[in-house]
């Protein structure tokens, strides 16, 4: 996972990086934006990252096709053990032509 932020506040006790202003998260073809991300990492190292914005958004290429899939919303939470997206308030999602 590489993140980038203007400003960044890890608290490694509690496991929880709070990242603010012009955040990206990459994994893979997976990339998320936000005006701010929280990620924090359980016992077992997978992470959670929740994401805010005017709209946040996601964008990730689906797996042995030449598209791509792109969702928008206030808030976005990204699971890693379970690879699921979750778009929260002013939710929309497109892929190709379809929304």
């Amino acid at each position: 996972m590489h993140l980038e932020a203007n400003r960044v506040n890890i608290d490694d006790a509690n496991q929880i990086s709070t990242f603010e202003g012009n955040v990206q998260i990459t994994q893979g073809t997976m990339v998320i934006r936000g005006d701010k991300i929280v990620v924090t990492q359980d016992k077992e190292g997978f992470t959670r990252s929740t994401a805010t914005g005017q709209p946040a958004s996601f964008r990730q290429k689906r797996e042995g096709l030449d598209e791509y899939a792109e969702g928008f919303g206030e808030t976005i939470h990204y699971d890693a053990r379970n690879e699921t997206v979750d778009l929260l308030v002013k939710a929309r999602v497109k892929r190709e032509q379809d929304e």
